[in-house]
């Protein structure tokens, strides 16, 4: 339970951030399931979306897409601009 409440934490964080950014840039689907030993996330792009594919709508519509296919399983997905990586901040 806890990881999950800092899962959802961190997840409100980088999408609060990601809100300002310009609806022209292209976005990406990261992915990462439960924490390896140590406690460490292993992020990996599942999908990338220019502005003329739809953005940032298409990066959500494809991530609860893909999180209907995994109710079984935790696993956390970011829709994020392509300026941002979600592993610089594990580093």
């Amino acid at each position: 339970m806890r990881l999950r409440r800092a899962s959802m934490i961190a997840t409100l964080f980088l999408l609060t951030s990601a809100a300002t950014a310009s609806a022209e840039c292209a976005w990406v689907l990261w992915e990462s399931d439960t924490p390896q030993p140590k406690g460490k996330e292993v992020w990996t792009v599942v999908a990338a979306f220019s502005p003329k594919d739809g953005g940032k709508a298409a990066c959500n519509k494809r991530s609860y897409d893909l999180s209907k296919r995994d109710e079984n399983r935790m696993v956390n997905q970011l829709c994020l601009p392509d300026t941002v990586d979600p592993r610089a901040a594990s580093r």
